[in-house]
Formats: C-alpha cells, sequence, structure tokens
C-alpha cells in the first residue's frame, strides 16, 4: 500500500517549505564548490553541517510543526464552545484538517468543509498552483476525503467544492460555528466584504466563528475585518497566539435575532 493509503497527509505552509528547500539547495551548492576549490576535509566538515541543517531545520521543524498544529486546533475547538450537536463549516478547508478535527468532538451534529480545489475555469497560474497544492501539501478534495476516512469521520464531514469568493453555497442562518485556518487572508481586499457578507448571512443568530489568522501581512489587517463584524454589532475578541507574535485567534458572535 503506498503512503497515501495508510496514512493522514495535512501538508505543511508554503512558506515555511521554500525557506528549508532554498536554504538546503545553498547548503548543497556550497558544499560541492569547498569540494571544488578547497580540500576534501572541509568538504567533509561542510557535509557534517548539512546533516546538521537537515536534522535541526527540517526534521525538528516538523515535528515542532506538528505539535503546534494540534494546539492551534484544540485552541480553536475550545474557543468555538462547541457541544456535539452543532452544524460547523470550515471555510478553505484544504486538506480538510480542521474539519475532521471538529468532527472528532460531534455527537449528533456535522461538519462541511468547503475549498475552492481545482476548478475548470481556472488559467494557467491558477493550475499549476493546484499541482504545486496537491504534490506537496495533499490539498486535493480526494485527498481530504480520504484523510477523514482514514480518521474514521467519513460520516460527519462532508467535503464540498466551491469559489468561495462567488458565493457559499448554504442557505441563510445555516451554521451554528463557522471556523478557518489562514483563509481570510487569500482573499484580495476587493473580494473580502463580500466572503464577509457571505458568513453572516449564513452563521445563525448567537452563532460564532472563530478565524485563525496573520494579525499583519502585506497589507492585510485583522483589525479590518474586526470593524467589520463589529458595524453589524457582533461581539468580537482578539485572542494573540502565544507561540507565534504574528497570528492571532478572531472569535465573533454574532447577536441574537
Amino acid at each position: 500500500m503506498t503512503a497515501m493509503e495508510t496514512r493522514t497527509m495535512y501538508g505543511f505552509p508554503l512558506s515555511t517549505i521554500l525557506f528549508r528547500v532554498i536554504g538546503l539547495l545553498f547548503l548543497c551548492l556550497c558544499i560541492i564548490l569547498l569540494f571544488l576549490l578547497f580540500s576534501l576535509y572541509i568538504g567533509l566538515a561542510s557535509s557534517i553541517l548539512l546533516i546538521i541543517y537537515v536534522y535541526v531545520g527540517i526534521i525538528r521543524y516538523k515535528l515542532r510543526f506538528l505539535r503546534l498544529r494540534e494546539r492551534i486546533l484544540q485552541h480553536m475547538i475550545d474557543q468555538a464552545q462547541i457541544s456535539g450537536d452543532e452544524i460547523i463549516l470550515d471555510l478553505g478547508t484544504g486538506a480538510g484538517y480542521i474539519a475532521i478535527g471538529f468532527a472528532k468532538k460531534l455527537r449528533s451534529g456535522h461538519v462541511y468543509g468547503i475549498d475552492k480545489y481545482h476548478l475548470a475555469t481556472d488559467g494557467p497560474f491558477s493550475q499549476i498552483s493546484d499541482e504545486m497544492k496537491i504534490n506537496f501539501f495533499g490539498n486535493t478534495y480526494a485527498n481530504a476525503k480520504h484523510n477523514a476516512e482514514l480518521e474514521h469521520q467519513q460520516d460527519k464531514v462532508t467535503f464540498l467544492q466551491s469559489d468561495l469568493v462567488k458565493t457559499i453555497p448554504f442557505t441563510q442562518h445555516t451554521f451554528d460555528v463557522i471556523v478557518s485556518s489562514q483563509f481570510l487572508y487569500c482573499i484580495a481586499e476587493s473580494e473580502r466584504a463580500g466572503v464577509l457578507d457571505e458568513i453572516d448571512r449564513i452563521l445563525k443568530p448567537s452563532g460564532r466563528a472563530v478565524f485563525f489568522e496573520s494579525t499583519h501581512f502585506f497589507g492585510w489587517d485583522i483589525h479590518k475585518v474586526m470593524a467589520f463584524f463589529q458595524q453589524k454589532k457582533y461581539k468580537t475578541t482578539l485572542v494573540p497566539v502565544s507561540e507565534m507574535s504574528n497570528k492571532c485567534y478572531l472569535i465573533i458572535e454574532k447577536p441574537p435575532s
């Protein structure tokens, strides 16, 4: 059986992978140059540095990231204050890690994970991006379903494909809880208000949403999202992430009808 058939695949953030791959390639190039220009002993010493980098920069990083991701998921579950019978939506679900994690906490509720995945109308750049997601990060519809099966949550989570900047395909006041992990900052600023309006439309009165996001990122500012919901009389709370100074949880509570 292949690795995908026997274990879950949730992937890693693109930025951290690129940083470590570039570092690895740079070290390999330096070692080759040292072998060619200097002595065998210097090259061997550099090879030891390469081994240390692989262990500390890649293997140890992977273990730290997996533990941090588990803590973030648990914090989101705690802040969502679920009782077990909620209908929950995970926006930008990707490989399904958040959706499946919430499904494990439900008794009679259900989780819907929704993502754009690959759409036939995408342009060439989007198709290249999708190929990277498939081959490196596992962010595909098939892999999300497979992860749910491996975690024995396939009866409590449903994955759907949709272009979320156009519409979120659910009726008004469908969800008790809406969650997402680093989804909102991926939406272009010109389209963000429409997505936030859709969140407001499908969230039930007295419903709750938990967003794990960057605080600031190349023009992105989480406070603009807070201000949007505050104008609609939501109660908003911003909780910093102690392990990551540039990350936060934004919790919003919709007023009763």
